[in-house]
């Protein structure tokens, strides 16, 4: 298996969440990066068991947030080991084993119909309903748009790098490709980038921490 660091990851597409399977070309790119790095396997096992757990009320499964969370996850993964993270890349011979499968269906997984929209929504929807929900507390799946969403929310919840990744590399990203804010606009356009800048300042050199601010500021 290659040596997983960022920069390799970074050239099969790893990491960009908007690459997944059945909406982009890409993928195949990231397909050959998932076999380098052993994780091929991983992959398909996680859409085997998504499949049975994003089943809506009428038996739909909806493929695309099938190929997108388990994208998610793995890339997730390969994230954190490639920054030195103790994770555990499960094996083959593992996943071959059944030892993957002790956790029964539905335990940790949200059904479709608990979140706002009842199919994927566009990546730049998803991005920005992210960055204004990331430092407020007790958010509900209710308010997030999909299940994608909320993954990917989770995530960067969970992982301190992840979140500063995306304050600093992936939001705004989002926000000058889909023209979220127009040169009629311009003081609007620095007061959002002043306002990254402060919230990446903050979390450089001091302790992560999980949840954020209420609605109301405490």
């Amino acid at each position: 298996m290659e040596e997983i660091c960022e920069d390799r990851l970074r050239e099969y597409y790893i990491g960009r969440y908007e690459v997944y399977e059945g909406v982009s070309g890409s993928f195949e790119k990231k397909r050959r990066g998932y076999k380098e790095f052993g994780v091929y396997e991983y992959y398909e096992w996680l859409k085997r068991r998504y499949r049975e757990e994003f089943v809506d009320h009428r038996g739909y499964v909806d493929e695309m947030l099938v190929n997108r969370v388990s994208c998610l996850v793995v890339d997730s993964l390969l994230l954190r080991k490639s920054k030195g993270k103790a994770v555990e890349i499960p094996s083959k011979e593992m996943i071959e084993s059944g030892y993957l499968d002790y956790r029964p269906v539905g335990s940790g997984v949200l059904c479709r119909d608990s979140f706002r929209s009842k199919g994927p929504v566009s990546y730049s929807e998803s991005m920005e309903w992210i960055y204004q929900h990331l430092e407020i507390k007790d958010v509900q799946p209710s308010e997030c748009p999909d299940s994608g969403t909320w993954g990917y929310y989770q995530m960067l919840l969970a992982d301190p790098d992840a979140r500063l990744d995306f304050y600093k590399s992936v939001y705004p990203k989002v926000a000058r490709e889909k023209n979220l804010m127009d040169v009629s606009r311009e003081d609007d356009r620095r007061e959002r980038f002043e306002v990254l800048d402060r919230i990446i300042e903050s979390m450089q050199g001091v302790s992560p921490f999980v949840g954020g601010v209420s609605s109301d500021g405490r």
